[in-house]
């Protein structure tokens, strides 16, 4: 083998390796970024639906709530099915009668929100509904900002 094949051969080789080193590079940039975008995706995701992710309050901590804020009653569980709810049923008082659903879908909770039920006031408070058949004003601002 003569010189000028040996160093042309090196020259290849050392050609094929900066190559290779452009093309890792570029990928570690490409995934870098990607990685970036993917990590800024969920973390958006995330925050615009933090009360979906984060609300695993039941019917029982508002019956708690409703209770610790003045309201005492008695709850008893509704058939929830007929209104696609997850969860819920009626609760009453000396001078108040609401019921309260759970619904795995906001816009479930939010369609009944606007249209009402049956000419019941509803109030809604993340995936949970009341309807408030005979509630005073203090009832409903303790279920608001619940």
């Amino acid at each position: 083998m003569s010189e000028k094949s040996t160093v042309a051969t090196s020259f290849k080789y050392s050609l094929d390796a900066a190559v290779m080193i452009t093309q890792y590079s570029s990928l570690r940039s490409t995934f870098r970024i990607n990685f970036i975008m993917f990590t800024l995706l969920c973390a958006l995701i995330g925050g615009c639906n933090w009360h979906l992710l984060n609300d695993s309050r039941t019917p029982g901590d508002l019956v708690e709530h409703l209770t610790d804020a003045g309201f005492a009653g008695t709850f008893e569980f509704k058939f929830v099915g007929l209104i696609g709810a997850e969860d819920g049923g009626g609760f009453r008082g000396d001078n108040f009668s609401v019921e309260f659903y759970l619904f795995n879908d906001v816009s479930k909770a939010k369609s009944l929100e606007k249209t009402g039920l049956s000419g019941m006031r509803c109030y809604r408070n993340g995936n949970f509904v009341l309807f408030a058949h005979e509630a005073p004003e203090g009832l409903i601002t303790a279920f608001t900002d619940w």
